[in-house]
């Protein structure tokens, strides 16, 4: 059985990254486990990722609305399987929850910042820098592949800031720390620039 829809829009988060085609279908990395795809169903999944241009959390009617644009009648059926699958998962646009949910591992180099614009800290290609953060949360995304799960990698971070006195994390936050990381998922996940894996079950935060 497929989770049912969250109250309100959800936000959708796709899991696992693409191994590109094989045969007719496509291949998708999850954990450690191989998914293939149809690819109606690749297709929707992909769409899952949300587009550059939108920073906002990517909800089921983004999604519908995609396929629909692509020619997709049974998207609904469709999201159904990858929800059974896990390679896909929702949550509510505003809920930090999320982040014990998830664990985000780096697919662009990280970039850091440069002489023209110091408090801006990169992923992408040299050429072409795709998504710009704070420092702080930088060092969550590109250092997020080591913990269990993103809202570990906050706290991490959170407490290194704190205990260097750093003015970048006013307090040593972990909550508003956990928002600002959050609220750059949609455009870090609609570049490209991380995946997301399910969290370990019972792993503790």
């Amino acid at each position: 059985m497929s989770p049912a829809p969250l109250p309100g829009p959800s936000w959708v988060l796709p899991v696992g990254r693409s191994l590109g085609p094989r045969g007719a279908g496509y291949d998708v990395l999850a954990g450690r486990q191989v998914h293939e795809l149809d690819p109606m169903s690749w297709v929707l999944w992909s769409l899952c990722h949300g587009l550059p241009g939108h920073r906002a959390p990517w909800t089921l009617a983004d999604v519908e609305l995609q396929a629909t644009a692509s020619g997709l009648a049974d998207a609904v059926p469709l999201l159904d399987g990858l929800l059974e699958r896990g390679l896909v998962t929702l949550a509510a646009p505003d809920d930090d929850a999320v982040l014990t949910r998830v664990r985000a591992v780096v697919q662009l180099p990280a970039l850091g910042n440069t002489a023209d614009d110091p408090d801006t800290f990169s992923l992408g290609t040299p050429e072409v820098p795709l998504v710009g953060l704070d420092r702080v949360t930088y060092d969550v995304v590109t250092s997020a592949h080591r913990f269990p799960d993103l809202a570990a990698a906050v706290a991490s971070a959170a407490g290194l800031w704190f205990r260097a006195g750093a003015p970048a994390l006013a307090g040593g936050d972990a909550a508003a720390l956990g928002a600002r990381v959050r609220e750059a998922l949609p455009l870090l996940l609609a570049v490209g620039a991380v995946h997301l894996e399910l969290a370990p079950a019972g792993t503790p935060s």
